[in-house]
Formats: structure tokens, sequence, C-alpha cells
């Protein structure tokens, strides 16, 4: 009876099937009142605008709380800060019309990122062809030693992360002429993002 250590490995792509989209919404006045004033309405403004364009209700969103702090520069100027974030389906066309809807809202920020929403059993599947591709290779070593794999004595990972990669295609960058009637049309050329799952593996094999 022997042991052989064996590392396996695999990886997927997986496209995204949902967005993590977060705001912040800000306003900048003389005065904490003004700037919290200020900033609900921005807030209010921005909400009947997503359910304007793009049938998003004030319900879908997920409000956090919001800040006002004192600048130190000479205005000494107080700001409001509120963050707003929202998970949708993958949608690209979506994206898009948000991209553009925020160059007129210079005063808020947002930003994009994209997930696989069962992402936990997807990394399953990559550690299951992981071992699949150990046990492969040690059977193979085994044979052609005149022995057979009769079990595992231990198993470590070697962490891999996953990467997005957002292919954007033609027309990716909106130029500021185009209306958001327009936006559909360029969506129409991106493709999804996608993800991949890399697993690596090292099993030590019983022979015999």
């Amino acid at each position: 009876m022997g042991t052989m250590r064996v590392r396996g490995e695999a990886k997927y792509v997986f496209p995204a099937d949902q967005f993590d989209i977060r705001f912040k919404i800000k306003a900048c006045l003389q005065s904490s009142g003004e700037a919290i004033e200020s900033g609900k309405k921005r807030t209010e403004q921005f909400l009947q605008t997503m359910k304007n364009e793009l049938g998003l209700n004030p319900d879908d969103f997920m409000m956090g709380d919001f800040s006002v702090r004192q600048g130190y520069s000479s205005a000494n100027k107080y700001t409001f800060e509120k963050k707003i974030s929202i998970k949708i389906y993958a949608d690209l066309k979506a994206v898009e019309k948000i991209a553009y809807l925020m160059e007129n809202m210079s005063d808020i920020e947002y930003d994009i990122e994209f997930e696989i929403s069962d992402e936990p059993e997807k990394a399953k599947i990559v550690i299951q062809s992981a071992i699949d591709d150990s046990k492969s290779k040690a059977e193979m070593i085994a044979a052609s030693l005149g022995q057979k794999i009769i079990g595992i004595q231990d198993i470590s990972y070697e962490y891999s992360a996953g990467e997005y990669v957002y292919d954007g295609g033609e027309g990716r960058n909106l130029a500021k002429s185009v209306t958001v009637d327009d936006v559909d049309d360029l969506a129409s050329q991106l493709k999804n993002p996608t993800k991949e799952i890399r697993k690596v593996i090292n099993i030590i094999w019983i022979t015999e």
C-alpha cells in the first residue's frame, strides 16, 4: 500500500446573471439643514427618474442611512451623502440607460458589480471537476505502476478567485448626443459579463 499526491484543476466560465448597482447621492451647501433638505429632494428626484425611465419603483431599492459632514476648506460647507442600492437581473439595456441618465446627474456617483446569484453552487461544480481531474491523473499513474486507487488520505485546496470579464463590444461608450431611446440599440451589441471560477485541489490518493 502506498500514496501519491496529485494536483487537480478545473475552471468554468459562467455568465453573470445579477447586477448589484450602488448609488451615492451628494449635496453640498452652507448649512447642515440646507444640505439635508437638498439631499432629500435630490433623492426623491432620483427615485422618480428611475421609475419614469426604467420602471424601477422606490420599493425596489435598498435605502441606506444618510450622513452630513462639515468640510475643512475655507468655504466650510456641509456635505450630505446617502447610499442607495438595487439588485437586478442581468440587463445590459438597463445598465446602459443608467449610464446615460447619470451623465445628467453629476451629483450622483454609482458603480456596478456583476454577480452570479448562485455562485456557491457553481463553485461546487468546479470543485467536483477538479477532484475528477486529480482522480483521473492518479488512476493513470497507478495503472502504469500496476496499482489501483483505493481511497483518499488527505485533501487540500489552493485558493483561487474568479474573475469577471466585461466584453463591451462595439458602442460601449455612449456619446452625450445619444438619447435614452437609442440605448436599447447600443446595448443589443454588447455581451453580458462573465465570471471565470477556477479551483485547484491537491489530493493524496491511497494505492495498492
